[in-house]
């Protein structure tokens, strides 16, 4: 009995012949006169895919634009399974990404309690920050003074605990500077492009110590760094090292305001807390002292008793590669990187700024001491070609 050209027998209005299949579509073909059309599609997992129906020649077609369909249902209940596509035509895979899914719930309450929204505005703030009104790009030159703090790969500060301290108090493990102390100082310009971006050029000299013992204010904390390494006989030992390294810099920088760099008309001054990066240059020397008393007057100053004679490091090839074949003394140039926070008090005509900066640089011999490079591991042998320095004693005048 033909479906297609007997439609008005006992239950063929309700027929589909074929579920024919097409990339986006899905073709029914139905016997004559039959009135039921699909009110579902399915993929394979069994989620519903979304369709609008259109009759054409070809019959009954239904457009789909995500998922793959695998079965349909009709009206009256039945169930028809769709012809899958070819491999070659298998679309590429589309993703729902606004549909529910796990942490939904937090995401909505994000949105309903605006911190979502909130969030949006400050992130996008920041990447793109705008001028606030009566802004005005303007130059500045000033100085710099300040403090260093050295600590480095294999030299470490001296370390210890609260407990140390008192018994009692919680474990905390601390730094002990003292004659880790420098001082730096420089000047610079700076352009402030908006209300929250500025760009600083500046140059900068420092020293960089350990176990100075003339390090103001700390008159009896000249402790040195330390070396913790395995000797000649395997045991481990704690190596103290001294120095004093002079450090010239060029350094370009980009500050980041957190609020707006300028003062509202009428405002007398306001804080104004920011970020830095910089990228510069760096020429250094390390030395080693020797402090001398100048006098036995037990009643002067310390800071004005005490004499340091300097050798230049690099110049005596303790690091050790003057003593290998085919090396050379470390250059004295170097790269520094460097990041910090700051916090402006302004001004209408002046501002004054503390900022706290940490420092990387591309070499390891600041200290003038890095791993491996004492002829080879002779000891003995870089003792013998060490050069012998000497100095006059200011209290006897001898020379030692």
């Amino acid at each position: 009995m033909d479906l297609a050209s007997n439609p008005t027998a006992p239950g063929f209005v309700t027929q589909a012949l074929f579920l024919d299949q097409e990339p986006g579509t899905v073709i029914v073909e139905r016997a004559q006169g039959a009135m039921s059309v699909p009110t579902m599609l399915f993929d394979a997992d069994g989620s519903a895919i979304e369709f609008t129906s259109i009759e054409t020649d070809r019959g009954l077609e239904l457009s789909y634009a995500q998922g793959l369909p695998f079965s349909a249902v009709f009206g009256n209940g039945t169930f028809a399974w769709v012809k899958p596509l070819a491999v070659e035509e298998l679309p590429e895979p589309l993703y729902d990404f606004s549909k529910k899914g796990m942490g939904s719930g937090f995401s909505d309450m994000l949105e309903e309690t605006g911190i979502a929204d909130w969030t949006s505005k400050k992130m996008d703030q920041l990447l793109h920050p705008k001028n606030k009104p009566g802004f005005k790009e303007s130059w500045e030159a000033g100085g710099t003074f300040g403090g260093t703090l050295y600590d480095g790969r294999d030299l470490k500060m001296a370390r210890f605990s609260t407990q140390d301290i008192l018994d009692g108090l919680p474990n905390v493990g601390m730094l002990w500077p003292g004659g880790s102390i420098g001082y730096t100082g420089g000047a610079f310009i700076q352009y402030n492009r908006n209300s929250y971006v500025s760009y600083k050029a500046s140059v900068n000299a420092l020293n960089v110590n350990a176990g100075k013992v003339r390090s103001f204010p700390y008159r009896f904390t000249d402790v040195p760094v330390i070396n913790m390494t395995i000797n000649q006989n395997g045991n481990f030992v704690s190596i103290s090292h001294r120095f004093s390294t002079s450090i010239q810099t060029a350094e370009l920088s980009a500050i980041r305001h957190f609020t707006a760099n300028q003062l509202k008309e009428g405002q007398a001054s306001k804080w104004v807390p920011g970020w830095s990066a910089g990228l510069g240059a760096l020429y250094f020397t390390p030395y080693a002292l020797q402090a001398k008393t100048t006098t036995s007057d037990p009643y002067k100053w310390y800071l004005f008793t005490i004499k340091e004679f300097r050798a230049n490091l690099r110049e005596a090839g303790t690091a050790g590669q003057i003593n290998m074949d085919n090396m050379s003394t470390y250059r004295s140039l170097a790269l520094v990187a460097s990041t910090g926070f700051n916090i402006t008090y302004l001004r209408p005509s002046w501002r004054l700024t503390g900022e706290i900066k940490g420092n990387i640089t591309s070499t390891d011999y600041l200290d003038d001491f890095s791993r491996g490079t004492y002829l080879g591991g002779d000891y003995a042998g870089w003792r013998e070609r060490k050069p012998e320095y000497t100095y006059i004693d200011p209290l006897t005048g001898q020379e030692r």
